[in-house]
């Protein structure tokens, strides 16, 4: 942590609110020569960086205008990118941008319903929208981190290896730097630099993502790397698997505690994987201070132990969505009883009998590849583009590098190019962490529901059931029981409002038959040659419970 004899300045982190520019300084000036940051080209001393903290604010009080980006992605996006703002290329002008060394910004108290930061995030319609977080949200979150390192007596010598612009990465910078320690920032993850910082550094503590850790338990190099500084490791940011979470508590020393939560903030989840490994299927209990309740589809509170749509409330909630009141309202729930506003994560869940929280569903209708979110309109928009595309599907499917990945299904007219010139050009469109993967790209004819989006689950279903066994896709969540809503109608003739509900899936002929009051929906797919499979008519029906009774 430092020079262990400034006890004052850690104090500071048990205050219920603090400025965080003033306990950065605090530890600068008790511990300058200490080093606070490094990276490939170097290192900074916490006298260095605190230097530059107050050398660029002072800028941005003069200029607010600007946009921080580096050369490659400048030249990725174009030189007349950013017209209108000052553009400060970080690898190249950044020192020379800052104001003159040793100038003081002006001194700001912040309050704590003040602005701390606004990230962006597209939500399930694809438009980014900007989730606002107080100080007094960020204090709560990362000064009760801090605090326990410097309680526990921690060196704290953290290892960032998620995008700095991701929310995820606050919880391996941040809170270590509050506790006055050292963080080592990293570029593009690679797994056997991820292990040779990690010895080189001696690291106690660090964020990743579910992908990482598949990464490094691939890796030839982990069994006989050094870990035995780590001690703490944390995850969040996309499903990790129960099997995973037993593979890195087997071959990783020190603690691994899953956080569930989103960027909106509401219910935060902690799963000390390392103390309850028979709810290793769980994303554990609500953190101190957070509370979780499951809600049927009309919004009332589900029995217990039933699943259902997940709200939760926290200290650690955003101010909103910048500008944008109604989609504020639209991610709350207000207790109907007691006035207060509840969080809508949308996923679908249910608690058990000790107080896990174990995730069904997303009613999120996302991807996650990578730790990055994915949203299928933007890529079905994307193709339906292209000419000759006359209906388009994406979905997610299981990836043991990326943890999932979007695949395209399309409907071609007579006109329509073929699959891989299509897939070029609509890749070539797309952001890099949004590309449709290549090899699973398929040209199939689907007869499908006259709605054009809740159709991707029928096709993810078959897909699914048409994969298992094959190619390493399928697996657990693919194929048998899977979760999605009701779109059938029932023989009453009335709609069965999309009430949350188990599907079945069997080949044909071997479906159970489902109760009187519902029909089956089918869902026709050519399995292709070039897939690997059998030249193959693949008829598949979906059984739908619950629907609306007579």
């Amino acid at each position: 942590m430092g020079d262990t004899s400034i006890p004052a300045t850690a104090d500071r982190l048990a205050e219920p609110f603090g400025d965080f520019s003033a306990t950065l300084a605090a530890w600068a000036e008790a511990q300058p020569e200490q080093i606070a940051l490094r990276d490939e080209t170097g290192a900074l001393s916490w006298a260095e960086m605190a230097d530059r903290i107050e050398r660029i604010a002072a800028r941005l009080v003069e200029e607010a205008a600007h946009i921080f980006i580096d050369r490659a992605k400048l030249s990725e996006l174009g030189e007349d990118s950013f017209a209108g703002l000052t553009r400060i290329v970080l690898d190249e002008g950044l020192d020379e941008w800052m104001a003159p060394a040793g100038t003081r910004a002006p001194a700001f108290a912040p309050e704590p319903k003040d602005a701390f930061n606004i990230i962006y995030s597209s939500g399930t319609t694809g438009t980014p929208k900007g989730i606002v977080h107080s100080h007094g949200m960020r204090w709560t979150q990362f000064a009760s981190t801090a605090n326990s390192y410097c309680a526990s007596g921690l060196e704290v010598r953290a290892l960032a290896s998620t995008p700095l612009y991701s929310n995820t990465t606050m919880v391996a910078f941040l809170a270590p730097l509050l506790a006055g320690g050292m963080v080592r920032v990293v570029g593009k993850f690679d797994a056997g630099r991820w292990l040779a910082h990690a010895e080189q550094d001696r690291t106690t503590v660090t964020m990743l993502v579910p992908v990482q850790y598949q990464r490094l338990m691939d890796a030839p190099g982990l069994d006989d790397a050094d870990l035995s500084a780590l001690r703490l490791k944390y995850c969040t940011s996309a499903p990790f698997s129960a099997e995973l979470k037993r593979e890195v508590l087997a071959r990783m020393p020190g603690a691994l505690i899953e956080i569930y939560s989103m960027t909106e903030g509401g219910l935060v989840c902690l799963l000390p994987a390392h103390e309850f490994p028979d709810k290793l299927h769980t994303v554990g209990r609500p953190a101190p201070g957070s509370e979780v309740k499951v809600l049927d589809d009309d919004d009332r509170e589900a029995p217990p132990g039933t699943a259902g749509n997940l709200v939760g409330r926290s200290a650690t909630m955003m101010s909103g969505y910048r500008n944008q009141p109604g989609k504020t309202q639209e991610g709350y729930w207000t207790d109907p009883k007691t006035g207060e506003v509840w969080q809508r994560m949308g996923d679908i869940g249910r608690v058990d009998a000790d107080g896990f929280v174990e995730l069904v569903g997303r009613a999120k209708d996302m991807i996650i590849s990578g730790g990055f979110n994915i949203y299928p309109v933007d890529l079905e928009t994307e193709l339906e583009k292209e000419a000759g595309v006359a209906e388009a599907a994406v979905i997610g499917v299981p990836s043991r590098k990326w943890g999932e990945t979007p695949v395209g299904f399309v409907r071609l007219g007579a006109d329509a190019r073929d699959t891989e010139t299509i897939l070029a050009a609509v890749n070539a469109r797309l952001g890099k962490t949004q590309r449709l993967a290549p090899k699973a790209f398929e040209n199939r004819t689907a007869r499908r529901s006259r709605a054009p989006r809740p159709a991707r689950i029928d096709i993810k279903a078959a897909y699914a059931l048409s994969r298992r066994g094959t190619d390493g896709v399928g697996g657990r969540g693919f194929g048998g029981r899977v979760s999605t809503r009701c779109l059938a109608p029932c023989e009453t003739g009335r709609a069965s409002g999309g009430e949350e509900a188990p599907t079945v899936l069997a080949p044909q002929g071997r479906t159970r038959m489902p109760p009187a009051q519902c029909t089956l929906k089918r869902v026709f797919l050519q399995e292709p040659i070039a897939m690997g499979g059998p030249d193959r008519r693949l008829e598949c029906e979906i059984m739908l419970h619950r629907c609306e009774r007579k």
